[in-house]
């Protein structure tokens, strides 16, 4: 299966999945080294360093490397609605912190996010943000999934993770006849057919204040593929 890594926010049926409590079955497991597609919970940074403060549950994307005060280090992306990066940025854990003691779940902190700011950036072409991994924690090119999706000669993916082998930008040639994936904690794997590359989605919290994230790609949700 190719991993089709597209750098715009994605829309279902006009509205941004976001992530919710439960995760879909196998997500919300323990991986090392960390993949794409596995569950997160993002906690906030106090600036007196407090008890860290649970913001809820997310997914990671893709895996990266960068450099960071001329050193490379490792990194994965998530989305930006996730991560904040006041007081040094949020916490990561995977998959979901411990006990205020217990840091043995964390792997890193939220240190860019490109998630429009109210009063100040109304208007944002990316919702993504990047978390520097910390300590030991390793990273891996493979995204996981479990769901009844077959591949080919009717095999399943016997190892419940597909490699990232291509990324791509997105085109306009795309629209309505190209099929994307998608594999995350809330939704498991899912896909659908590109219907547009260049919409807008608008986010009226306060209505004198709207935030508007632009450009989109808006996807028709495509109903589950069953084996047989």
């Amino acid at each position: 299966m190719l991993a089709l890594l597209i750098y715009n926010s994605l829309i279902y049926n006009g509205g941004i999945v976001y992530a919710q409590y439960n995760a879909y079955p196998g997500y919300d497991q323990k991986y090392d080294p960390l993949i794409g597609g596995i569950q997160i919970e993002i906690t906030q940074a106090m600036p007196w360093g407090g008890p860290r403060d649970s913001k809820g549950f997310c997914s990671l994307a893709f895996p990266v490397t960068f450099i960071e005060d001329g050193y490379r280090k490792k990194g994965f992306i998530t989305a930006g609605h996730c991560i904040s990066t006041l007081y040094g940025g949020d916490y990561v854990d995977h998959p979901r912190k411990g006990p205020w003691w217990d840091w043995s779940n964390y792997i890193g902190r939220g240190i860019r996010s490109t998630w429009p700011k109210h009063y100040y950036n109304f208007q944002q072409d990316l919702d993504a943000a990047l978390i520097r991994i910390e300590g030991s924690r390793d990273i891996s090119a493979f995204i996981f999934e479990n769901g009844d999706l077959f591949y080919g000669y009717d095999k399943s993916d016997f190892n419940k993770k597909v490699g990232i082998i291509e990324i791509t930008s997105p085109q306009k040639r795309m629209e309505n006849i190209t099929i994307v994936y998608k594999s995350g904690r809330t939704t498991g794997l899912t896909y659908g057919l590109i219907e547009k590359i260049d919409d807008s989605v608008g986010y009226w919290d306060f209505p004198e204040f709207p935030v508007i994230i632009k450009p989109v790609i808006r996807i028709s949700k495509c109903p589950e593929i069953k084996n047989g």
